[in-house]
């Protein structure tokens, strides 16, 4: 079971329905296996544990819950009673491969057996010795990697910054030459880079660029997309990215405005954005709830001028595939057909830095204002 905001934190693709309710999905698969003769039945989540709570409660038939998102580290099991008496044991292991959980399931009667059944967690030591075997089969593979990606790419004319704090919630001058170079490589009028996209969370100092650097700012292996917009959808679009922020008397709902993550820093471009007005409203399946309001106004560049962007005229645009298949909220996005170009961000990135002959210099332009 995964979480019913997949659609808006994931790129499940067309095929995949998110956003059912949980309870009557759990109901509908316990009864198929339940058909098909199966004794014990282990529920695999990722919605959290709260969410785990309420379906031990109001589901019976599920013996265990190993369940993950919400981070829990567990040290003993959770046993939850549901409707009739039916009792079902929850456990959850935290994240980042910090904890392993072992749980054991004995059931009686068709029942879980409590006293017999357990959760055990084991943290993940440094002295835990390591498997020889495989760690001699990938040894050649690391070295080879490690040496490639400290290969020199360019030079950081000064420092710059990557943090959270500035590129998920302003114009940064690291953003602007990203989206800069996206634009370029994709040869069209406008280019969104989502700040949540931009990694490494810090200062990056003046000084030499490795392909570690890089990977350490598109870690992904999103690729280039290219789409055709009017004016109208680049205007809901830039409604979206101001969502993402929050006005000084600003009461912010996640379950009902874009992630932080979805601010834009844009290229082609010029973006007047007032945070005392309304934002868009949107749920977590993505569906538009209220019209935002806080575009002021938007400019296109044209050879070399800036002229008023028009609602009916037609524009070229780029991104990469996390914001083109509706990641974040972005169902203008989400309803287009993408020309895909299989271009990583980071290869992107790296073609930028040798098209500015290995040099990353760049300031803010005031491409993005924001009244607050």
């Amino acid at each position: 079971m995964l979480c019913t905001e997949l659609a808006s934190l994931t790129s499940p693709g067309p095929d995949i329905a998110a956003g059912q309710d949980l309870i009557a999905v759990s109901e509908k698969c316990v009864e198929d296996l339940r058909e098909r003769g199966c004794d014990v039945i282990v529920a695999l989540t990722h919605v959290g544990i709260d969410s785990d709570r309420a379906l031990a409660g109001s589901v019976s038939g599920i013996h265990a819950i190993l369940g993950g998102h919400s981070h829990t580290v567990m040290e003993s099991p959770e046993i939850v009673e549901g409707p009739d008496g039916w009792r079902t044991m929850i456990g959850q292991a935290g994240a980042m491969a910090r904890y392993v959980g072992s749980m054991a399931v004995t059931v009686k009667d068709g029942e879980l057996d409590v006293e017999r059944s357990s959760w055990k967690l084991i943290e993940m030591r440094q002295s835990i010795p390591k498997a020889q075997d495989v760690e001699s089969a990938i040894e050649p593979y690391g070295e080879e990697l490690k040496k490639n990606l400290s290969k020199k790419v360019g030079t950081f004319a000064a420092d710059m910054d990557a943090t959270k704090l500035v590129v998920r919630a302003r114009e940064s001058a690291l953003g602007d030459y990203l989206a800069d170079g996206l634009r370029w490589k994709a040869g069209t009028d406008v280019a969104f880079v989502n700040g949540g996209g931009i990694r490494g969370d810090r200062v990056f100092p003046a000084g030499e660029i490795s392909y570690n650097t890089i990977m350490e700012i598109f870690p992904w292996g999103n690729t280039m997309q290219t789409f055709s917009f009017s004016g109208a959808e680049l205007r809901e679009v830039m409604e979206i990215s101001a969502s993402a922020l929050k006005g000084t008397d600003d009461e912010y709902d996640p379950a009902v405005r874009a992630p932080s993550g979805a601010f834009l820093q844009i290229s082609g471009l010029r973006v007047v954005l007032d945070l005392t007005k309304a934002p868009a409203l949107i749920d977590n399946d993505s569906k538009l709830i209220r019209s935002g309001a806080r575009v002021v106004s938007m400019e296109i560049e044209r050879d070399g001028k800036r002229i008023p962007l028009e609602d009916d005229e037609i524009y070229t645009v780029a991104t990469y595939s996390w914001t083109g298949g509706g990641g974040d909220k972005y169902y203008p996005f989400a309803r287009k057909k993408a020309a895909e170009s299989y271009v990583t961000d980071s290869d992107v990135l790296a073609e930028t830095i040798r098209h500015t002959e290995g040099i990353v210099e760049k300031s803010e332009d005031g491409r993005i204002a924001v009244k607050k």
